[in-house]
């Protein structure tokens, strides 16, 4: 085993996976954690959607890249193909909720520090930063599904022993 692929290994399987689980963990304790405040302000729905949107994308990050840095066949396998090309926009949705949501709660805590007064008389919902966001993230995303195809192919040997041979482009 060469240097690359041991260090493949061990940074793109095991840590990835261990460190994407301890973000998932977290992920889930910050979105029961923000949906159980009796008080839902406008930075605790923020939050909300940022944990969704960022487990989302690390979870899928997991099972994208991590799982087959640990087994090299698995673009072998079709189904697992299949699921690749299937997942991989969501995780980008994922990714581009997650920038532009960090965006949005730096913007609303600026002005709660920086402008409180200007805060105070004018009442802004969450929703008037999550909806567009969202809506950016999915409309942004949408080529993403049309990027890649499997071609699965049918071939017989000789012996008319038959295997599939599936490619990923």
């Amino acid at each position: 085993m060469s240097y690359y692929s041991l260090f493949n290994f061990i940074v793109e399987g095991i840590l990835l996976i261990i460190v994407g689980g301890l973000g998932v963990i977290g992920n889930i304790l910050c979105i029961i954690w923000f949906s159980t405040k009796k008080v839902q302000k406008s930075f605790h729905q923020l939050m909300l959607t940022l944990a969704v949107y960022d487990g989302v994308y690390v979870l899928l990050s997991v099972i994208l890249f991590g799982l087959p840095s640990l087994n090299q066949n698995m673009f072998n396998y079709s189904w697992f193909n299949h699921l690749f090309i299937a997942l991989l926009p969501f995780a980008q949705i994922g990714l581009t909720g997650s920038i532009y949501l960090t965006l949005a709660i730096a913007i609303e805590r600026y002005t709660t520090v920086c402008h409180p007064f200007f805060k105070l008389s004018h009442s802004w919902s969450s929703t008037l930063y999550i909806i567009p966001i969202s809506m950016f993230s999915v409309l942004y995303n949408i080529p993403k599904f049309y990027e890649h195809k499997v071609e699965d192919k049918v071939y017989f040997d000789e012996n008319m022993e038959g295997g599939v041979n599936t490619t990923r482009t």
